[in-house]
């Protein structure tokens, strides 16, 4: 995590105006005002992502504030679709790739709760992970599960830990 102290003079001004409409409004968490300031100045850089090993996970990208939460948005009606809702948990197991930010806000507007999973994690762990999270749904990459099928054994008996049930 950042040390505040080391941020620049323009992200700490809107760092504390974004804390500070969230709080004047009395609202319980900064994603509310965080999207609304992504709204508001839609042209401004708001990810930028480089990869550490191009020539197997792609080349650097770079994300305006709207697409950012236009992704996120698309992200969370997709898993609203699917039955996720507030309070739910769901299992995020991407690594550290840019889907990996918009899965976190579409989960956290949405009022989910996201359970992280390492890809260092082996079957056992992950499965251990998945089976006592009470998770709802994953949200994976191919790459990252491939290694993995056919090796984690994951407790599907529960009809009320399903999606949509």
């Amino acid at each position: 995590m950042a040390d505040l102290g080391s941020l620049d003079t323009p992200t700490l001004a809107l760092l504390e105006e974004i804390t500070g409409a969230v709080a004047a409004r009395g609202e319980t968490t900064l994603i509310p005002g965080l999207f609304r300031h992504l709204a508001q100045y839609p042209g401004l850089l708001a990810l930028a992502w480089t990869a550490l090993r191009p020539s197997v996970e792609g080349r650097a990208l770079a994300r305006a504030a709207n697409v950012v939460a236009r992704e996120a948005t698309r992200l969370a009606a997709a898993l609203a679709r699917l039955g996720v809702k507030r309070g739910d948990r769901v299992a995020v197991h991407t690594g550290l790739r840019p889907e990996t930010g918009f899965a976190h806000l579409a989960l956290y507007k949405l009022g989910a709760i996201a359970v992280t999973l390492s890809q260092l994690y082996g079957p056992d762990t992950l499965a251990h992970a998945l089976n006592h999270s009470e998770a709802v749904a994953l949200i994976t990459q191919d790459k990252a599960w491939a290694p993995l099928r056919g090796e984690a054994v994951i407790d599907t008996r529960s009809e009320e830990r399903r999606v949509g049930k």
